[in-house]
């Protein structure tokens, strides 16, 4: 629901004032199948005191704290039946001001909020599944991996009883015992959800010049805060990995082997003999990977100016020309440690910070009602009569490189690249195994190819009746077959490092397509 309306103040200024009032409502099941989350501070009664699994030695000698057994799965129920609390009051004003200094010049000035409605992240990427989680309902099972490269599972017998039975959707049967000792990822929704807002303000000025074209020129900024992420709360501090290095992939005993009964431990971690030592290090070893969705958290900055300078159609020609100019950062995680550490820290986007296009509409001057020819007979007319040429023009500037870990001795920018040496290789090298990251996400002014595209359009409609008429039209994409590269390689170890071998996806060698059309 919205209110919204304009307020005169004189001849020359105009107010408008607006507020919005949006409520999403949270994903529920008609069937109470669905979770609410895993509650990480009810403890498991069976592995309190004495009961608690006792951790191999080398795992124990190098562990920063102690083994946290807590954990309940929660599903909805007839009192609690959605699957996150949505924010029942989210509103959203709008204010801006209209100036006009005189007849060829305005003054446009605005602040609005929006938001990100929840529901749609479950198709939008924010999560990991792409879908609504299931647990309980939604169960997947593979076969056991090779150990030292000899196969551990056979055709004839994929998921043994003994080491590694099929799971079988369960329901609720296990209650608060659900999702204990699975090995791959758990997910559920961070249960008091924030609003994922965006605060957006521009300043235009707009201004008819000669030959009735209009220029605006803007200054557009974006402030976003809690935007979501996805947080995993069973990390593994890699500083460990640091220290200890090849330690963590030596296989111990498995504490939790065998332990209490399938509808209390019915992970597959139940199961396996032994694992390796980094799986124990987790403050939650009982668990795999637990993630969070719709985690509030991250802030986003947006800046730029932009120019658009449009001539209205007239005298069968129409130009539409526009430049941007934007810098952007959001918060992110480093490297491991900070992720573990769940520190962001302001980056730099690896965005493309320059955009032109240039569009344009011209109708030939020839033919009957044109400037040539306008009194040429019908058959003069439906050769050279009626031809309308339309062109885009599009260059983009290249995306930032982002890099992995490595180490990084001198400047990798060239000033002169080529597709077989796009940077500097020799200043890279790989990064020593067990080490953290210390070279940056990316390096000022080193940016991948840039986008080249011009596509044009030949077209005419010749009239048949009072009320038929035929068109032809003939288009083509990348008029100057012109090789739009992909980002060249970024992995140290890949024997292409540097290069770019590919085209980028979306755009092709010159084509070119024929449409012939009736109108009636």
């Amino acid at each position: 629901a919205y209110l919204q309306d304009d307020f005169k103040l004189n001849q020359r200024v105009t107010f408008n004032l607006g507020l919005r009032y949006e409520y999403d409502s949270p994903i529920t099941d008609a069937r109470d199948r669905l979770s609410r989350y895993l509650d990480l501070t009810n403890p498991i009664p069976e592995f309190q005191g004495a009961n608690a699994p006792k951790m191999p030695a080398e795992v124990a000698a190098i562990r920063t704290a102690a083994p946290v057994y807590n954990g309940a799965w929660v599903f909805t129920d007839s009192q609690n039946k959605a699957l996150y609390n949505s924010p029942k009051l989210t509103l959203l004003p709008r204010v801006g001001v209209a100036i006009r200094v005189n007849d060829r010049t305005a003054i446009r000035a605005g602040w609005s909020r929006y938001v990100v409605p929840p529901s749609i992240n479950f198709a939008g990427g924010i999560n990991i599944l792409n879908a609504v989680p299931y647990p309980g309902y939604m169960i997947t099972s593979s076969p056991l991996p090779m150990l030292e490269g000899i196969p551990q599972a056979r055709f004839n017998d994929p998921f043994p009883s003994g080491a590694n039975p099929l799971a079988q959707p369960i329901g609720k049967s296990f209650g608060r015992y659900s999702q204990l000792g699975y090995t791959d990822a758990t997910i559920w929704s961070y249960q008091d959800l924030k609003n994922a807002a965006n605060d957006r303000i521009s300043l235009t000025l707009q201004r008819q010049i000669f030959g009735k074209i209009v220029v605006d020129a803007t200054y557009f900024t974006n402030r976003g805060a809690n935007h979501y992420y996805q947080k995993g709360l069973n990390l593994s501090d890699p500083r460990i990995g640091f220290e200890q290095k090849a330690l963590l992939a030596r296989r111990v005993d498995n504490p939790f082997y065998n332990i209490l009964t399938p509808q209390k431990f019915p992970g597959a971690l139940r199961f396996q003999k032994q694992v390796r030592v980094s799986d124990l290090l987790a403050p939650y070893p009982q668990y795999g990977a637990l993630t969070q969705l719709f985690t509030p958290g991250i802030d986003k900055r947006y800046h730029a100016a932009q120019i658009k300078v449009q001539r209205p159609f007239a005298n069968g020609f129409n130009l539409l020309a526009g430049y941007n100019y934007h810098r952007s950062k959001e918060s992110e995680f480093y490297d491991t440690v900070d992720t573990y550490l769940d520190k962001f820290t302001p980056q730099e986007s690896n965005d493309p910070r320059h955009k032109f296009n240039l569009s344009a509409i011209a109708n030939l001057p020839f033919g009957r009602g044109r400037k040539w020819g306008a009194d040429s007979g019908a058959l003069v007319n439906s050769v050279f009569g009626g031809w309308t040429v339309s062109s885009i023009y599009q260059w983009v500037s290249g995306a930032y490189l982002r890099f992995g870990a490595m180490l990084v001795n001198g400047d990798p920018k060239l000033e002169n690249p080529t597709r077989d040496r796009w940077f500097n290789t020799s200043v890279f090298v790989r990064q020593p195994d067990y080490t953290r990251r210390s070279n940056p996400l990316q390096f000022d002014g080193l940016t991948g190819p840039s986008l080249w595209s011009w596509d044009a359009t030949l077209a005419k409609t010749v009239k048949i009746a009072d009320r038929l008429s035929f068109e032809i039209r003939a288009e083509s994409y990348n008029l100057t077959n012109t090789f739009i590269g992909a980002l060249p390689i970024v992995n140290v170890d890949s024997s292409q490092f540097g290069r770019v071998v590919t085209q980028r996806p979306g755009y092709y060698g010159r084509q070119f397509q024929y449409t012939g059309r009736f109108r009636w």
